[in-house]
């Protein structure tokens, strides 16, 4: 499955960190993309075999936006 979002306003080459949490667990950085020329970013991940719940958010830090952190979207896998 993809995990994916956009910064906004859409600006090019913006460091984004990718965290997950399994179930209660603490967060833990997963992966670090950049965005494209409209904002967007996308991770790549395999979903486990083992029946879970876990959250995804990312983060930034970007001068031109300032520290951001999304929402937590949490993810079945049964």
């Amino acid at each position: 499955f993809i995990v994916s979002g956009a910064v906004s306003p859409g600006y090019a080459d913006v460091a984004v960190t990718v965290e997950r949490k399994v179930g209660n667990g603490s967060w833990k950085k997963i992966a670090k993309v950049k965005t494209d020329a409209t904002g967007k970013w996308a991770v790549k991940r395999a979903a486990g075999s083992s029946k879970l719940t876990v959250s995804y958010r990312a983060k930034t830090t970007d001068s031109r936006l300032g520290i951001l952190t999304s929402r937590a979207k949490i993810t079945k896998v049964n």
